[in-house]
């Protein structure tokens, strides 16, 4: 077939799509909708929940997270609560000066659960025109663990099923961009990402780290994090990350520290401590892959180019 109508599209353009598992069966997909009419258009943004048989379950078009009154509102993350509803992160563009980032909660009938307006993370939302604006994870209490970048750095937070923050002002990472975030599955969380450096021999490039996150905001890997490799350059792409029951984490990445872009991987026990050789084990020959993690098996395939 031809698949479901998610949103009426007579009226309306879909850009910005977020798709996620609600963790029973089912999937949250979150969407910012260009809206025409007789005087111009407006944009708003919306999530829509599907059962497994392809139902739609919040109503027509889905539940209205913002209805943007002028600005841009569109959705940088999803995060489901495991019981069938979801968290909602946007960013509202006003002016370069003002990039603001939201959450909200939506239960699993697709009721609103914080105010209607929901809650403000940050005036400072710098990363909002970033590739991986925001990464979430849940942290097994009902709550959710977020990061974003303000005008202080890459921060994380924790905010509870009420819509309490509990890292205070948030956490601070070293790290300066990210590819990843997972939970550890004991209320924390692991986020892989790059660090610049800079040497006379090679000038400016990048290294891949890994930092743990305790359920109560405690960094795990030392400052720095733990150092993945320090042989790639400023050419090094999006980190993944998978994690394994016994709290292993595989990572693999991208770099041309051969001259041409190959793919490397690289394996923490749950202390952080490495398990594979320096740098990582060759894994693939591929320019832009996406690579999927599936506990210790890697999957690595080769799409189309973005140019």
């Amino acid at each position: 077939g031809n698949g479901i109508l998610i949103a009426d599209s007579s009226r309306y353009q879909q850009q910005f799509f977020n798709l996620i598992s609600d963790e029973q069966h089912g999937v949250i997909i979150g969407f910012q909708n260009v809206i025409f009419t007789d005087e111009g258009y407006y944009y708003n943004s919306h999530v829509q929940r599907i059962d497994s048989s392809g139902q739609k379950l919040w109503g027509e078009n889905g539940v209205l997270i913002d209805e943007g009154n002028g600005f841009q509102p569109y959705i940088v993350s999803l995060c489901s609560d495991a019981t069938g509803g979801c968290f909602v992160f946007w960013g509202c563009y006003y002016d370069r000066n003002r990039k603001e980032l939201w959450v909200q909660r939506v239960d699993k009938d697709g009721h609103i659960m914080w105010d209607s307006s929901g809650v403000m993370i940050s005036h400072q939302f710098v990363s909002f025109d970033s590739p991986i604006p925001c990464l979430s994870a849940p942290d097994n209490e009902g709550g959710v663990i977020f990061g974003y970048i303000d005008s202080t750095g890459v921060k994380l937070q924790r905010i509870s099923a009420i819509s309490d923050f509990l890292w205070g002002a948030g956490i601070l990472l070293i790290s300066k961009t990210w590819g990843n975030m997972k939970s550890n599955e004991q209320g924390g969380v692991i986020i892989t990402g790059t660090l610049r450096a800079y040497n006379f021999s090679k000038g400016w490039y990048d290294k891949v780290v890994a930092q743990q996150v305790d359920k109560d905001g405690n960094i795990l890997w030392g400052d720095d994090g733990i150092m993945i490799t320090d042989s790639v350059d400023e050419y090094t792409h999006e980190t993944e990350l998978g994690i394994d029951k016994s709290c292993n984490s595989y990572i693999v990445w991208t770099d041309r520290r051969t001259g041409n872009f190959n793919v490397y991987g690289q394996k923490l026990n749950s202390e952080g401590v490495i398990q594979w050789k320096k740098d990582g084990i060759l894994i693939g020959d591929a320019e832009y892959v996406k690579a999927v993690i599936d506990l210790s098996l890697i999957h690595i395939s080769e799409p189309t180019r973005p140019y």
